[in-house]
């Protein structure tokens, strides 16, 4: 009877994890993720090999490990796909070229690959006999850049079950050649949706066709806007691209910038083709020239790569390249310096546009995007690569800027050592909040970063939950819990704790910033985004989380350290619950003293939280990154004209034309050949 069990890879809706006889889950995202958290931690720990299978990263040594292995084995998947992608193309460019391009893609494809096929491993070590025999391959669709794939690999389940079918299917193959060993999905080619098939079928058909005019006209709009700032780019020497600067700090950086103030949009948005066919013969041809490159791999994991490589390659890189290329190159041409924060992940016509870009000797600027305390394994470098100037909350390599706050926190005033609540009736007299923001956490692991996993961070929900229970009840009716908007995960998991909590705890629909700034107290389960903004507001702050499942970098364990002795830092949920209920109401006597400020301060200088806006210096980087490039530029700019001026001279005057010389006028020119 127990051969009869089989593994599932993926969540079903009838699997019951009391009734193991017919299935078993290959891991915690097969459960519905309502049920686990309403269970709780103790169910969770309650369940044996026989029906959940442990997961291969909750071991933090093996997870480092493996992060140092696909950190080369991504070094030499990028050269390989370099050097195809060339051929493919009939194109000549660096690895730099295409890691700009494909960087975020390949990071991420690599850690969900090995992820996948780890879990696979483990369940075959472990029950052999589950495996399930009756293998189908759905129908897919090729990714057409990194913010599909990303999306599909966290949260869908149909992504998932392909790319499983995919391991699984090579699992049972004993291949040991280097040989054609990958299987191209069935490509589904689906048309664009009609105009009634995308609206709602209980409307009239009358409020369909006005609804999809409004929509037209609102693309229309859009679309003449952003032709109208692309002529307007034509004379920008700093270009922003989803740069995350405020508008007011923005418009100060460009006027000393001594350019038109434009207000930071994605230019390139508009050039994703979605409708684009993906070509199955295309597809065979870069695996088999991949492979040539990459040479014969050397495990079971790499054989398997090469597969999935072909299946899930973006279309933006292969079938789109040519028409993404014709519709970005030339369209800013005067652009000497180009600062964004996320254009080079989600951005498809951004990469390919700086990527040219740098080639004819631009700079790229990119600012982390959030971020406090840094983890200690973190996207294999990749910014740090592809980046001229990398601007990270806190600096921790030598290759990265100290020199200027990142983007997300420039132009907003350092209040991190503010002083309030002065005078105790101030807190008696208002009505105090406290906003707490859950860490938002995905079903599916797509990094091997140091940062928890999906299963690891069940746990960090589950100490909030013990958290909430612990604090005293008038406390826990002013209590506000909202999610950061930055989150890419689907689950909202202020939504699922606001269900065992609705009686007293409420949940907001408001902006994350607005909220930040209506609160008194704040509580951060995570140290990134959130922590920085809140310390950056000058009011309470508390950081709960859990020190083993976020591990950060050595570099600031010190600061964390001080930090903790300062009660701003807790790592247990009952002493965190403790300090709010002592400290809540009158936060003053703590929040004021000596040891916290001391703290806070430390915090403000390793974030360069300076006393101005930091505009002022942002101005003076990109001015001086500026003028670098056109030194660099000159000499090829000078040669150009003499180029241009010599070849009309010959045409009109051919007797001007010197052997070994040029001459024009007075002046006798050497040849530069």
């Amino acid at each position: 009877m127990a051969s009869q069990r089989q593994y599932l890879f993926t969540r079903q809706e009838s699997f019951d994890p009391d009734d193991c006889f017919n299935s078993v889950a290959a891991g915690l995202w097969v459960l519905n993720p309502r049920d686990v958290m309403n269970l709780g931690k103790s169910f969770v720990s309650q369940l044996d090999a026989s029906q959940v299978t442990p997961y291969h990263w909750s071991d933090g040594d093996k997870r480092h490990r493996d992060y140092m292995y696909l950190d080369a084995f991504y070094q030499k998947t990028l050269g390989a796909l370099a050097s195809s992608l060339n051929e493919i193309h009939e194109v000549l460019h660096d690895a730099r070229y295409w890691e700009i391009i494909l960087g975020a893609w390949l990071l991420t494809h690599v850690s969900v690959v090995f992820d996948r096929f780890e879990v696979v491993r483990t369940c075959i070590d472990s029950n052999p006999e589950a495996i399930p025999k009756d293998l189908g391959l759905l129908e897919f669709t090729p990714p057409t850049g990194y913010g599909d794939y990303i999306k599909a690999a966290s949260q869908s389940h149909d992504f998932n079950a392909n790319l499983f079918n995919l391991i699984l299917a090579h699992a049972r193959k004993v291949q040991g050649s280097a040989g054609q060993d990958w299987v191209v999905l069935p490509v589904r080619n689906a048309p664009p949706p009609s105009v009634l098939a995308i609206l709602p079928s209980t409307t009239t058909f009358r409020r369909r066709i006005v609804r999809q005019c409004n929509r037209n006209l609102r693309s229309s709009i859009a679309l003449l806007n952003g032709r109208l700032q692309s002529m307007a780019l034509t004379r920008q020497r700093v270009l922003f691209s989803a740069s995350y600067i405020r508008r007011t700090p923005l418009v100060k950086l460009q006027l000393l910038l001594r350019q038109a103030p434009l207000l930071d949009f994605r230019l390139f948005d508009d050039n994703r083709s979605s409708d684009t066919p993906a070509c199955e013969s295309l597809r065979s041809r870069l695996g088999q020239r991949t492979l040539d490159h990459f040479g014969p791999p050397e495990n079971d994991f790499e054989r398997c790569f090469t597969a999935t490589l072909v299946a899930f390659l973006p279309l933006s890189a292969l079938e789109d390249y040519a028409n993404l290329r014709r519709q970005t190159v030339g369209r800013t041409p005067n652009v000497r310096v180009a600062v964004t924060a996320i254009s080079h992940y989600v951005s498809e016509g951004f990469k390919i546009w700086a990527a040219e870009a740098t080639e004819r000797g631009a700079k790229l600027v990119i600012a982390e995007h959030g971020g406090s305390f840094p983890y200690r394994d973190m996207r294999f470098g990749f910014e740090e690569r592809i980046a001229d100037v990398m601007v990270p909350s806190i600096p921790v390599a030598d290759n990265q800027t100290s020199a200027v706050r990142t983007s997300i926190y420039l132009g907003r005033e350092d209040r991190t050592n503010q002083v309030v609540g002065l005078f105790r009736r101030t807190f008696q007299i208002k009505k105090r909040e406290l906003l707490i923001a859950p860490y938002q956490w995905n079903e599916f692991s797509v990094a091997a970063d140091s940062g928890p996993t999906p299963t690891e961070a069940f746990l960090t929900s589950d100490e909030l939950l013990t958290f909430l229970n612990l604090l005293r009840e008038d406390i826990r009716r002013l209590t506000l819990l909202k999610s950061h908007p930055a989150a890419t995960s689907e689950l909202d998991v202020a939504a699922l704790l606001w269900e065992s909590f609705s009686e007293s705890c409420r949940i907001s629909r408001r902006k994350w910033l607005r909220e930040l700034r209506r609160a008194d107290f704040i509580l951060c389960t995570y140290p990134q985004t959130t922590f920085g903004q809140a310390m950056l507001t000058g009011k309470p702050t508390v950081l709960l989380f859990n020190e083993s499942l976020h591990r950060v970098h050595p570099s600031v364990v010190p600061l964390l350290s001080q930090l903790r002795e300062a009660n701003i830092v807790f790592h247990e949920p009952e002493e965190a619950a403790e300090h709010l209920n002592a400290n809540f109401f009158d936060p003053s006597p703590w929040w004021n003293s000596l040891r916290t400020l001391q703290a806070r301060t430390r915090f403000s200088e390793a974030m360069r939280f300076s006393s101005d806006d930091g505009v002022c210096a942002w101005s003076k980087m990109l001015g001086d990154l500026s003028k670098t490039v056109e030194r660099e530029r000159a000499p090829c700019i000078r040669t150009r004209k003499l180029r241009t001026r010599f070849t009309r001279i010959q045409s009109e005057s051919p007797a001007q034309y010197c052997s070994g010389s040029l001459v024009f006028g007075e002046q006798k020119w050497p040849d530069f050949g």
